[in-house]
């Protein structure tokens, strides 16, 4: 039997082979392609609380890719895990960044071994008052690349300090989609008296009536959140967006 398939094998000459030969590594590459067709195939992307859905279109609070609410002029770090779930190792290859220049990255491109992970640090930092979105596209060799989305917003705030016996006025500015009837104001623990023109608030929305705030007496010295409740939805929280010195 075997020298009947090494007859065959040599009669069918040098040419023929190759076209064997090629045809085999053709469909071994296709095998190898349909296996893993995109970074997602080897990738697992870690956040907060949980796995970043590949190429997922909704940033989420849970997995970190959605930055909230930001003082302008402040930097919101998050770090995000990756981790090689495939059996072999593989080429971080690269990565782009889309969108907004105040989500900025760093990254380390290289090899990573089975089941190893490593650090992807994104950073935002709004310098307007705006709602604000980009990409990070993780590539690893020829596959298609891994997408992660954020987006953020900002608000300004004048003045952004003020004694712990409170009576500053306080003025907030910004972005966002729509007005909304306002309902109250805490700064920190403490419910705040605030006026709006019209009675209609948009934080986030240029050139809108900006919301003034008359600052609570406070008992501890520190950076506070000001919350915004808002008929009908979730209050808004401003992160740190006054200090009592």
């Amino acid at each position: 039997m075997e020298k009947l398939v090494c007859s065959i094998w040599s009669a069918v000459g040098y040419q023929a082979q190759r076209v064997v030969i090629g045809a085999f590594f053709l469909f071994s590459f296709c095998l190898s392609q349909a296996q893993a067709e995109s970074a997602g195939d080897v990738l697992k992307v870690l956040g907060l609380e949980g796995e970043i859905v590949e190429n997922g279109s909704v940033p989420s609070v849970l997995v970190g890719t959605a930055f909230g609410n930001q003082k302008v002029e402040s930097t919101v770090s998050r770090e995000f895990v990756i981790e090689n779930v495939s059996e072999k190792r593989i080429n971080l290859s690269g990565y782009r960044k889309k969108g907004s220049r105040h989500f900025q990255v760093r990254y380390k491109t290289g090899q990573l071994d089975s089941g190893e992970k490593q650090f992807v640090q994104v950073m935002y930092q709004p310098q307007e008052k705006t709602a604000e979105s980009g990409e990070l596209h993780l590539y690893v060799g020829e596959l298609d690349p891994f997408v992660l989305r954020f987006n953020g917003s900002s608000f300004n705030i004048k003045p952004a300090n003020g004694a712990l016996k409170g009576g500053s006025r306080i003025r907030i500015s910004g972005n966002v989609p729509q007005k909304n009837e306002i309902s109250g104001v805490r700064v920190g623990e403490n419910d705040a008296e605030f006026k709006v023109g019209g009675g209609l608030f948009s934080i986030f929305r240029r050139g809108s009536d900006p919301i003034n705030i008359t600052a609570p007496a406070s008992t501890e010295l520190g950076a506070v959140d000001i919350t915004l409740y808002i008929v009908g939805q979730e209050p808004l929280v401003l992160p740190s967006a006054y200090t009592y010195e």
